[in-house]
């Protein structure tokens, strides 16, 4: 007799690479049928947002990099 506490073992629903491909596509689905029904302000949509948040990301990692300057290597 099985215990009623005992574990169950799921399978995946299409594969292990393929469940997550799916559930992340259902997800990108969803947001755009949400995002079309409520529109956000000008300015404050998820990819205006995101284009903000990369280039201030991308300049903060420029500002950190230091430009190598073949001229400092003189002997």
């Amino acid at each position: 007799m099985a215990s009623p506490l005992q574990t169950r073992v799921f399978s995946n629903f299409i594969s292990p690479f393929g469940d997550v491909v799916f559930s992340v596509a259902v997800g990108v689905f969803a947001y755009t049928l949400y995002e079309r029904d409520h529109p956000r302000e000008p300015g404050f949509t998820l990819r205006e947002l995101a284009g903000r948040w990369m280039s201030a990301r991308s300049a903060s990692l420029r500002s950190r990099i230091a430009v190598h300057d073949p001229e400092d290597d003189e002997v």
